[in-house]
């Protein structure tokens, strides 16, 4: 199998691994409502959580975090295994998989385009590839929500500043991020973060609120 039909398999199987709607399904096992008819009317693990149950909301983050890993797992896989590239080239699978397993989450075929925020399954797609880059993505979306006084827009600011960080070779190495060969290869983690942080931002720009509003609630 050549690049072009290699990406696109592993693009295909990312985004219908995201699709998959993880809150729809959990509601409907539990016997409970339908998470966009209740709540914020978001299908997500939060909402479900709030308005559906504790158990409800717990089973649909985890399943969140699945989707993202099996995704990146199988991306990589299917790049090894099925395309006609060197063994080198296996990380572009898996970030090909990961950003579009979020966007299948964020905009899912199976659920009316109609999905998540893409937080629990770009950390199951992070915790897939490396440990220590999930936790520093949390710390950042700690301490920026704290900054911010505003988990919106800290968010949005954690994973934009995880992409910025990837930009410096010695971060990518000391978070043990995979790179293909080649000459701009190196970048690969983090056009990666960037795409992530954009399918973040997409869906919860909405809700941020400007810096100076945030400052004058907080004082």
């Amino acid at each position: 199998m050549d690049g072009v039909a290699g990406a696109l398999l592993v693009a295909v199987t990312g985004y219908a691994i995201g699709s998959v709607p993880s809150a729809l399904i959990v509601s409907a096992v539990v016997g409970r409502s339908d998470p966009r008819s209740v709540g914020s009317g978001n299908p997500g693990a939060m909402n479900v959580l709030r308005n559906v149950g504790v158990v409800a909301g717990v089973l649909t983050a985890a399943a969140d975090v699945l989707k993202g890993y099996l995704a990146v797992r199988l991306g990589a896989w299917f790049w090894t295994t099925l395309v006609e590239t060197p063994v080198a080239a296996a990380p572009s699978g898996q970030y090909l998989a990961g950003v579009m397993a979020v966007a299948g989450h964020n905009w899912p075929l199976f659920g009316r385009w109609r999905g998540g925020k893409g937080i629990a399954t770009s950390a199951g797609a992070y915790l897939s590839m490396s440990l220590p880059a999930l936790t520093v993505l949390a710390a950042l979306v700690g301490g920026a929500s704290l900054a911010a006084w505003d988990v919106y827009s800290g968010t949005v600011g954690g994973y934009w500043l995880l992409a910025a960080m990837m930009a410096f070779p010695a971060v990518r190495a000391v978070l043990g991020l995979a790179v293909s060969s080649g000459p701009v290869a190196g970048w690969t983690p983090t056009v990666y973060a960037a795409a992530v942080a954009a399918l973040v931002t997409a869906k919860f720009a909405p809700d941020c609120k400007p810096w100076w509003r945030t400052r004058q609630t907080r004082g």
